[in-house]
């Protein structure tokens, strides 16, 4: 059985995701479903709407809470949560994505935690032989 992409760990008042990729593509995607994850526990199923998310900076790690963040801020703001991503450009500094995915209906889906914000304390993002590492704590 493959070892599960993502998972998540205890921290005081927050909580924690590991996330691992065999390319940056994947990490990033990983980490996306590790987020929504957390947020809802039973995802929208129709990926009826498209978006265009597109984010810079100057390192890897900063890219990768720069590309939580917007995540989370359109599910915050229009309850929209990710479930494909397709990659058209993703370097260390670099990334837009288009993103496939469903509104949260309530009536509909079950809420997961509600996540305040994405930390930099504890950030970890690492290349490593077999690709990549990431750790990332969310403010619950």
């Amino acid at each position: 059985m493959a070892e599960a992409p993502y998972e998540y760990f205890e921290h005081t008042a927050d909580v924690g995701l590991r996330v691992r990729g065999s390319t940056l593509e994947e990490l990033f995607a990983n980490a996306a479903h590790g987020m929504y994850g957390l947020l809802v526990e039973s995802p929208p199923r129709a990926l009826a709407e498209r978006r265009t998310v597109t984010v810079e900076a100057g390192t890897v790690a900063e890219l990768f809470v720069a590309w939580l963040k917007e995540l989370l801020f359109h599910a915050a703001t229009d309850r929209f949560i990710g479930a494909q991503f397709a990659f058209q450009t993703c370097t260390e500094q670099r990334l837009q994505a288009t993103v496939a995915g469903g509104r949260f209906d309530p009536a509909r889906h079950r809420l997961g935690k509600e996540i305040k914000a994405v930390t930099y304390h504890a950030l970890q993002v690492e290349p490593h032989a077999g690709g990549w590492t990431a750790q990332v704590i969310f403010d619950v």
